[in-house]
């Protein structure tokens, strides 16, 4: 009786576009700027994207428009987050105190402030058009592609 292997092989492959925007805005002083830029509907999911840390819990906002006509989904969300910890203790004598704690969704690009996930089920994403209307935001640095085959923690970017 012959036997069957099964290979999984792991290496996933990743079918949407990431964008990085650099920018001093809030979360939905961006996703109004980039709904009226781009004639997007933006809006914010009741739930936000969830990091497990050892002791605690980051929360990161997101945003999600999905464009039925065209077969694109577009979700924008946030790098970096605060985090209040109460009650935590310094050392052996010292008292109990708040701390707040920087995160990242992606460690790999500490600098990025925003990032906007683009699922394009239809090929229908006019990817040059809309890195041109994001460059003219006023409030936007810059914005760019992001090669997520090179991103260490690209695991994160896989939600629904």
């Amino acid at each position: 009786m012959a036997t069957h292997k099964l290979l999984l092989d792991d290496d996933f492959e990743y079918d949407f576009l990431l964008l990085a925007i650099h920018t001093s805005l809030e979360a939905y002083q961006i996703a109004f700027a980039l709904n009226k830029s781009l004639g997007l509907q933006l809006a914010r999911r009741p739930e936000d994207l969830n990091l497990i840390k050892e002791k605690y819990q980051a929360n990161f906002s997101l945003f999600e428009y999905e464009n039925k006509r065209n077969y694109v989904t577009y979700h924008l969300f946030s790098n970096k987050t605060k985090t209040l910890l109460e009650n935590v203790a310094q050392g052996l004598f010292s008292d109990e105190r708040e701390i707040l704690v920087r995160d990242l969704f992606i460690n790999d690009l500490p600098k990025v402030d925003f990032f906007l996930k683009v699922y394009d089920e239809a090929n229908a994403f006019a990817k040059t058009k809309v890195f041109k209307q994001i460059n003219d935001i006023p409030q936007i640095v810059t914005a760019y592609t992001v090669d997520i085959d090179k991103l260490k923690t690209r695991q994160n970017l896989i939600f629904e």
